[in-house]
């Protein structure tokens, strides 16, 4: 399933929001406070942003979610982003384009001269979208073959977005709060077990 991480980030769609949601428990996980969907009083108009991440900065966080393999994330994506910001600059400190595929080269020479931070699928090469995941094992409960599509939808409905996630309650809690079968439920937890190497409770 770890090999397969590129297709579960895919399977988080078909909309872009899942793959918001994610992207904000790996921050969560990486120290940063974070708000997903406020608006914003712009200078000329209000703007919805997709997260608001602080740490020691705050960022404007835009997500480019593609459900296609072999997409890029081109020039025009950075230069929307990077005009949001303009508007909003009163809010944050830098802007912020993340998305789960490759950036074009124009996008990634464009984002350096403005200094817009940009984290794609393999870029920048050691906090990457890939790297940010597997440093610290932050798997989308998507990368799970015991979970079907209807399954992914009560676990996500339940705030379990990430593998790890599953490990903060016992049996008769999931069961509670997400609605699944305690048969899938044992299923879904010996896999995630399996990936984590996490012993099974005697």
């Amino acid at each position: 399933a770890i090999y397969d991480l590129k297709r579960a980030i895919m399977e988080l769609g078909p909309t872009g929001f899942p793959f918001e949601r994610f992207f904000a428990e790996v921050l969560k996980n990486y120290g940063y406070q974070i708000q997903v969907g406020k608006n914003f009083k712009g200078k000329n108009v209000t703007h919805e942003v997709d997260i608001i991440a602080k740490k020691d900065f705050a960022y404007m966080i835009e997500n480019k979610y593609h459900n296609s393999p072999g997409t890029y994330t081109n020039l025009k994506v950075a230069l929307y982003v990077y005009a949001r910001f303009l508007d909003l600059k009163k809010n944050f400190d830098y802007p912020w384009l993340v998305t789960n595929t490759r950036c074009s080269r124009k996008a990634i020479a464009y984002a350096k001269g403005v200094n817009l931070k940009i984290t794609g699928w393999q870029y920048p090469k050691n906090q990457s979208l890939q790297k940010l995941i597997e440093n610290k094992k932050l798997y989308p409960i998507t990368i799970l073959k015991s979970v079907n599509k209807s399954v992914k939808g009560k676990l996500s409905n339940s705030g379990i977005i990430l593998v790890k996630n599953l490990f903060d309650y016992d049996l008769e809690v999931l069961k509670t709060r997400t609605k699944i079968q305690e048969n899938i439920l044992k299923e879904i937890i010996k896999e995630a077990r399996k990936i984590y190497e996490v012993k099974t409770k005697k």
